[in-house]
């Protein structure tokens, strides 16, 4: 005997009577409440993301460019660091070369479609 499947949480939903509109669950019926569906974000593209990230990502800007803020700023903070203290007195090395690797095989998965967007979106 297997459990019922879960009940969605209350929240926006595309219309399950087909029409081009959300309607609102509130966590165990359907409500009257309508809205027209969220404008479509533009689909961002594999190539221009895995190219940003394979020659500008000691910057984090293949992350950035999906709307991945939060790594992107971790990639710009160690490749600043490492370039900083490169130039000061050559330790930096440890850190560019792990972040060169990581950048590295990011820049191919973007460019193969590996990664989605923040949003969970596939590349194109």
């Amino acid at each position: 005997m297997s459990a019922p499947p879960p009940t969605p949480s209350a929240g926006w939903y595309p219309d399950p009577h087909g029409a081009q509109t959300q309607r609102y669950f509130d966590g165990h019926t359907w409500t009257d409440q309508i809205a027209p569906l969220s404008a479509a974000r533009p689909v961002k593209s594999g190539v221009v993301a895995g190219l940003l990230q394979l020659f500008l990502g000691f910057f984090g800007l293949g992350r950035f460019y999906l709307g991945y803020t939060s790594i992107g700023g971790i990639q710009l903070t160690l490749g600043l660091i490492g370039l900083i203290t490169t130039m000061l007195c050559g330790i930096g090395m440890v850190i560019l070369v792990p972040l060169g690797i990581w950048v590295l095989i990011e820049g191919i998965m973007m460019i193969a479609g590996a990664i989605p967007d923040a949003s969970g979106n596939k590349l194109h």
